[in-house]
């Protein structure tokens, strides 16, 4: 309303004027999109089990609002619709109450079946993709931003030179800066001569023996998310679990 108010008018979706691709990309969209992701299955992993592989992830079938964990006994962990939690006095939803440790047990059994079968090289294959496109623009980003800053450090050898010539500082005072001048370019070759060493199908051949590890044991939460979308819980305690990758063959 102002700038001395801290209430706000909002403004109805259907008067929203959007103009897509108005800044320029520094990203590819799979990468924000994977990110973003990650960033909305986090977003609620504060307190009871924040170290808990499924939480933010997991929602309501029918209301579609997210499951909320909690430890209703010493031993167990459980989730509940948030919605029902919250109003559940107007009968909005239900409980969808389900033990954390038997769905997450059912998920990764399910994810494991599917590697499992003779799709299990396509679906590797796509999430090697985005691993490797995230890869390469993180490391050609890096590289840009190092090159840049070597460059930098080339022109303030320049004025230092200049300053020297022109006796603004002294020889001893120019020697000792410009020692450390090259140490950091030194130290800024060394890594760009690293990243350019280290190729994508280097860390393809690490995600894939990250996968393999997952299908005879465990997985990370970066891995999952490159699998799942999201869970849902229906009333009947039916699973669906929605793939980021195509696993339609």
């Amino acid at each position: 309303i102002s700038y001395k108010s801290k209430k706000r008018i909002h403004v109805k979706k259907e008067n929203w004027i959007i103009k897509e691709n108005s800044c320029p990309r520094i990203i590819s969209d799979e990468m924000f999109n994977l990110a973003n992701h990650q960033y909305q299955m986090n977003s609620h992993r504060r307190g009871v089990g924040d170290d808990l592989l499924l939480k933010g992830i997991v929602y309501c079938h029918e209301c579609q609002h997210k499951l909320s964990f909690r430890k209703i006994s010493s031993k167990y962990i459980y989730g509940d619709c948030n919605y029902y939690l919250k109003y559940r006095k107007y009968k909005a939803c239900t409980t969808h109450s389900i033990r954390y440790d038997i769905l997450e047990s059912l998920v990764l059994e399910e994810i494991k079946k599917l590697l499992k079968q003779e799709n299990r090289e396509k679906i590797l294959m796509d999430v090697y993709h985005q691993y490797a496109k995230s890869y390469q623009e993180k490391t050609t980003k890096r590289i840009i931003f190092l090159k840049k800053s070597r460059e930098t450090n080339f022109q303030k050898l320049d004025t230092l030179y200049e300053d020297k010539l022109s006796g603004f500082i002294n020889e001893k005072q120019y020697l000792r800066v410009k020692e450390k001048i090259e140490t950091m370019n030194q130290q800024i070759s060394d890594e760009i001569a690293l990243l350019k060493k280290k190729n994508t199908n280097e860390e393809i051949d690490f995600r894939k023996k990250e996968m393999m590890k997952f299908i005879s044991s465990s997985i990370d939460r970066d891995l999952f998310a490159s699998l799942v979308e999201k869970i849902t819980i229906t009333k009947d305690k039916k699973i669906n679990i929605y793939y980021r990758v195509n696993c339609n063959f």
